[in-house]
């Protein structure tokens, strides 16, 4: 009897076989029975749950009784992948506590693994080798001095321009996480500043540079994600603000293009707030120090266009420039996007460039009155910047409606005059009564869409500083 079934769903079916393994002859459907008992790891987010099945899997590869029953298979290779699986768990070390029996079993399978990657010499997969010393240093059996000293071994082993895998493996994961172990604590941060900066070269020389043919989902799904995740700012080199600019524009083109608009809208609606009323952003630190009422304006305008741009910072963190947009949203897509707020809040508001912005990122799809919207997380009269985020909610709503859901102009700017769901600060709603501020949104909407995306081919010829 053979079992033909081959999508990753299909794991846990063909796992159920597993307590009638004996009643088949065919060596190479019992393999693929144990594979998916295996493999139903993949399937499951629960990490306890994930290390009881691995520990029962390596049980039954290691049962000789089980290897004489089925002679042809590749045991050695079985095993050694589930160890490869198990050592993955490593990381829930950082997301919960374990018993002291699966902290060992896992333990275990990380020596079993890494020690084999960093002494065959036939293997040359540094992904493997240096998370054998991260292991170490997370039981404490090396200090973070020599851990980072394993680190600058790897490293300085590639050339910055190696786009390789290995190369983007070592120019951003082991470079951003030598940056990432020294800015979380201030004695190594002060004794390898010149280190990190030169680390976060080779990371900006990566990620910008990357040709396109050696741009792949380990690079999308895990590399660009950790380069926003963990670059640590420092004095000589790029900015985190000027950094995720950059990463915007190359990786996530659209939404350059949508948020830029958006920032049209919130200035033009901003030289209204200030025309009428000049005093309405006073009390907002960011702009008190200024005397002159036109440095001001010009301050807030640039505070708004940049600020839509961050907003959505935290889509790239989702997968935003996976998403295929010729289909609606299923639930769970949904709910997962809706984590890019709090995402693009947390990244924003760790560096010195771009946590003004956090805010902006938190709040701009919560609703005025706070009974809607999300994440609930955003309290609208604890934040200092309210009333920018005030701005930025409305506009994106504009924008995001014409761009997801095609919904016409009209219905757009009688959705915000009723303000029936209490959406929109009252203190905006009057300005898009003007029919003619509304028509000049509408002439945005019209044109400078086509001129932001001209405008990319500009922002990818600028040097890399």
């Amino acid at each position: 009897m053979n079992i033909c079934i081959r999508p990753i769903w299909s794991f846990p079916k063909g796992a159920s076989y597993i307590d009638y393994i004996d009643s088949f002859k065919n060596d190479e459907t019992k393999g693929y029975i144990i594979r998916c008992f295996a493999n139903v790891q993949i399937c499951i987010n629960d990490g306890k749950r994930k290390i009881a099945i691995g520990r029962r899997t390596l049980e039954i590869l290691q049962d000789k009784k089980v290897q004489e029953s089925a002679p042809s298979l590749p045991w050695d290779l079985f095993i050694r992948k589930t160890h490869q699986q198990m050592s993955a768990n490593r990381t829930i070390f950082s997301r919960t506590s374990l018993t002291p029996e699966d902290s060992a079993t896992v333990l275990n399978s990380c020596n079993v693994f890494y020690s084999e990657q960093t002494l065959n010499e036939h293997i040359h997969d540094v992904r493997f080798v240096w998370a054998y010393y991260d292991m170490l240093h997370m039981c404490g059996f090396i200090s973070d001095e020599e851990m980072l000293k394993y680190l600058e071994s790897i490293i300085e082993d590639f050339e910055i321009d190696d786009y390789s895998d290995d190369g983007q493996c070592v120019n951003i994961s082991l470079t951003g996480h030598y940056s990432y172990m020294c800015g979380e604590k201030p004695e190594l941060y002060e004794t390898h500043k010149k280190r990190i900066q030169e680390y976060n070269q080779r990371m900006v020389n990566t990620v910008l540079n990357l040709p396109y043919e050696n741009i792949n989902d380990y690079f999308l799904t895990f590399l660009m994600k950790l380069t926003v995740l963990e670059y640590v700012e420092v004095e000589g080199a790029m900015s985190y603000k000027d950094l995720i600019r950059r990463i915007i524009v190359r990786y996530a083109p659209l939404l350059y293009v949508n948020n830029m608009v958006e920032g049209d809208i919130a200035i033009l609606l901003t030289d209204y707030i200030m025309k009428e009323d000049p005093s309405y952003f006073d009390g907002i630190k960011e702009f008190d120090s200024y005397t002159d009422i036109n440095d001001k304006h010009e301050e807030i305008n640039d505070y708004l266009r940049e600020g839509c741009l961050y907003s959505d910072i935290g889509l790239l963190l989702i997968g935003y420039s996976r998403r295929d947009k010729k289909r609606d949203y299923l639930e769970d897509e949904r709910n997962v996007t809706h984590k890019h707020a709090m995402a693009g809040h947390r990244v924003l508001s760790i560096h010195e460039t771009t946590k003004k912005y956090a805010d902006l990122a938190l709040g701009h799809h919560s609703y005025y009155e706070g009974s809607k919207g999300y994440p609930e997380e955003y309290v609208r009269l604890k934040s200092d910047y309210r009333l920018m985020v005030d701005i930025v909610s409305v506009v994106s709503y504009i924008c995001k409606t014409v761009l997801d859901y095609k919904m016409d102009f009209e219905e757009i700017i009688d959705n915000i005059r009723n303000n029936r769901q209490k959406q929109f600060s009252p203190l905006l709603i009057p300005y898009f009564d003007d029919d003619v501020f509304a028509g000049k949104i509408k002439e945005i909407l019209d044109t400078r869409y086509d001129y932001h995306l001209r405008s990319i081919y500009e922002e990818l010829k600028k040097p890399i500083v």
